[in-house]
């Protein structure tokens, strides 16, 4: 038998909330998450942990400092800019261009554009094959639900005089 789930390991824990980073890298962290600089290169660039400039950037975005919408349409101008450079490179030096290089980045930067554009990762089609059999059979009603029909005559107006 399983345990029961325990609701409190859910809860933040102090590990990645970047409350226990001096003031001075914390600010620096916000400032750079204002200027649009990748969380990777913020950990890496202040020996942190990617966790933890996402702590400090959700708490940013809590208190309304930050808008991870302006964030992701900054983000997707990069990347556009970066796929039109990459593109128009790889035309015209295609036959100089080794094979597994630039097309691998330009297909993940096109993949990032359309996540960061909300597009559908995976789009689902459901078919459904009707025949004309199958619909005569849903019109067909069963001989002890056939009922007799009732003809009415339309009731006549009177014109008023």
């Amino acid at each position: 038998m399983l345990p029961e789930s325990n609701p409190d390991r859910f809860e933040k824990n102090d590990l990645h909330t970047g409350n226990g980073i001096p003031t001075e890298k914390k600010e620096r962290i916000q400032q750079l998450l204002s200027e649009g600089v990748a969380s990777n290169q913020i950990a890496q660039e202040l020996k942190t942990s990617r966790n933890t400039v996402h702590a400090i950037r959700d708490n940013m975005e809590d208190a309304g400092k930050f808008e991870l919408g302006t964030w992701k349409k900054q983000t997707v101008a990069s990347l556009a800019k970066f796929v039109n450079k990459g593109s128009s490179r790889l035309e015209q030096e295609v036959d100089n261009i080794p094979a597994g290089q630039l097309p691998l980045a330009l297909a993940i930067a096109i993949d990032k554009i359309m996540a960061l554009q909300d597009a559908p990762a995976v789009v689902v089609e459901h078919r459904l094959r009707i025949s004309a059999d199958d619909i005569n059979g849903l019109l067909k009603v069963p001989k002890q639900e056939q009922r007799e029909v009732i003809d009415i005559e339309p009731k006549k107006e009177v014109d008023d005089v």
